[in-house]
This record gives C-alpha cells, sequence and structure tokens, in this order.
C-alpha cells in the first residue's frame, strides 16, 4: 500500500484509514524544496484520488472503486476547499468555508439486521471524498489517532506528518531541518534587533536616518 501524497514526504504516514486524511493534506505544495500541488489540476486531481483510493481500499478492505469517481472541475473546488478546511482543522485555526468544506450531509449511516450502525458516503466524487474523510477523521478521533495527525510548525516546511512519539510531543517535522532553521533566524533577528538599539542608543539621529 503507497500512500501517494504522503509518501513523497515522509514514512511517518498515519494508520488505516486516516491515511486517507493525510495523503489529501499531502497533496499541498510543502516541503523545502517545495513539491508539487497534487490538486493544481483536475487531471493531476485525478490521478492523485484513483491512486490515493486504492491504497484506502487496502487499508479499508473495500473495493477501490468505491471514490474512484471522475472528477469535474466543480469537484476539484471542493477538493481544495476541502484539504483546506482539514488543515484548520488539525492546526486548530480558523478558516472560514470550514463548515461548508465539511458538510456532513455526505455520510450516509444505516443500520443493519444485527443492530450494528455502518457509515458510508454516497454523491459525486467530490462528496464521495468528503464523506470518507469525515468518516475517517471520526474514526480517529474515537480510536484517539486524530490527535497525532500534524502540520509542521515551520510555514517553510508545513510537511504533515504523524507523530509516533510516546508522548505525542512532536511539533516540526524534522527538528534538526525545521526546528534549528526558525532558531537560527530568530537568532538573527535578535542580533539585528539588538544591534539596533545599541545604535540608537549611541546615536538617536543616526538611528533614525537608517530607516528612511
Amino acid at each position: 500500500m503507497t500512500w501517494p501524497a504522503a509518501s513523497r514526504f515522509s514514512p511517518d504516514i498515519a494508520p488505516a484509514g486516516l491515511g486517507l486524511v493525510h495523503d489529501l493534506l499531502a497533496t499541498a505544495a510543502a516541503g523545502n524544496p517545495r513539491r508539487a500541488d497534487l490538486l493544481a489540476t483536475v487531471a493531476s486531481a485525478q490521478r492523485w484520488l484513483a491512486a490515493s483510493t486504492s491504497a484506502w481500499a487496502d487499508a479499508a478492505g473495500v473495493p477501490a472503486a468505491a471514490l474512484a469517481g471522475p472528477l469535474s472541475s466543480a469537484d476539484l473546488d471542493e477538493v481544495v476547499a476541502l484539504r483546506a478546511a482539514v488543515f484548520a482543522a488539525v492546526t486548530g485555526s480558523d478558516a472560514a468555508e470550514t463548515d461548508q468544506a465539511l458538510d456532513p450531509t455526505s455520510v450516509e449511516a444505516a443500520i443493519d439486521a444485527h443492530g450494528v450502525v455502518h457509515l458510508s458516503s454516497g454523491g459525486r466524487a467530490s462528496d464521495l471524498l468528503r464523506g470518507r474523510v469525515l468518516i475517517e477523521m471520526y474514526n480517529a478521533q474515537l480510536i484517539g489517532t486524530w490527535r497525532r495527525l500534524k502540520v509542521c510548525h515551520n510555514a517553510r516546511c508545513h510537511e504533515v506528518f504523524f507523530d509516533q512519539s510516546k508522548n505525542n510531543s512532536r511539533t516540526w517535522f524534522d527538528t534538526a531541518a525545521c526546528a534549528n532553521a526558525l532558531n537560527l533566524r530568530a537568532y538573527r533577528e535578535r542580533r539585528k534587533a539588538a544591534r539596533f538599539s545599541d545604535l540608537s542608543e549611541r546615536d538617536p539621529g543616526g538611528a533614525a536616518d537608517t530607516l528612511d
């Protein structure tokens, strides 16, 4: 099973069905150097959906056709909005279109003869994907894996990863590359501010001139 988007970045991919959510997020342009946005065109999005559907089917043990409907340009707009809404949900940030992009009406519930409730998704390609993403988010929240799906705190990286640390404490995709880069940047900013402060104390007029 290979997740086409997430495997571009890391082997730390969310387990089972949550891998679909991880893979959707990983379609975005991220990393250093930046990988391509797999949802940039209908054609590239369709290729991603077909491959990701196959990986999800392997994880879930269902026919791959369950999510592999053809994408229209309108579908693509909805999938891009879905990705943004899930990013907001993972990072805890505000997104104006979150409620609409995560519309739960694409999720269907049925009860079998044994009283077991089964959730499924239906509709156009974007509806199928939205419903399945919502179901996998819900399942992950039930078993406690949802909180381990994270986005790197370094905006220049912004890669998605599944935190496998014992205490769920990771905040960086790559501590050496991402955290150290931010620390170095912050250090340089502090040095720059300190030099300016020192200059302004010794020569207030000269410091003002440097701003002109």
